[in-house]
C-alpha cells in the first residue's frame, strides 16, 4: 500500500537491553559483572543486517523505507518512533497464537490499539 500512498515505510525492530546483573541486586546498586557493550554493539550490528535482508521486498519493489533498530520493549519503540517522525500510522502484523496465551500476555496490536493515539493497521497472519 506504501506506493499507492507515496509513503515511506519506516522499519522497526526493538531490542532489549542486553543486561548481565547479580539477580538479585537493582541495577543501580551493583554495576554490571562484565561491560556489556560489545555485546550490545554486536546485537545491534546483527539485528541492523538482518533488517536489511527482511526489507529486500521493499527495496526491490522501489518502496522508500528506513530501518531502525530501537533499545527497549516494542510497544514503547514503536510509540517512541511514531512520535518522534510524526507517523501517519502504525503496521503491525498479528501472531497466529491467540487464545488464552494472548489473553494472558496481551499483544503488541491490542496494547498499540489503546495507547496510541494515531490510527493503527493490524494485518492478520496468513
Amino acid at each position: 500500500m506504501a506506493p499507492l500512498l507515496d509513503a515511506e515505510v519506516l522499519v522497526v525492530n526493538a531490542m532489549s537491553p542486553v543486561s548481565y546483573l547479580v539477580p538479585s541486586a537493582s541495577p543501580a546498586d551493583i554495576p554490571p559483572i562484565i561491560d556489556d557493550t560489545a555485546i550490545e554493539d554486536s546485537v545491534h550490528h546483527e539485528l541492523e543486517s538482518e533488517l536489511e535482508t527482511w526489507c529486500a521486498p521493499l527495496r526491490d519493489a522501489g518502496v522508500p523505507y528506513r530501518s531502525h533498530v530501537v533499545d527497549g520493549s516494542v510497544i514503547d519503540a514503536l510509540l517512541s518512533v511514531a512520535d518522534e517522525v510524526d507517523a501517519d500510522m502504525i503496521v503491525v502484523g498479528r501472531q497466529k497464537h491467540g487464545g488464552i496465551k494472548e489473553k494472558l500476555l496481551g499483544s503488541v496490536p491490542n496494547h498499540l490499539s489503546h495507547a496510541c493515539a494515531r490510527p493503527v493497521v493490524i494485518v492478520p497472519p496468513n
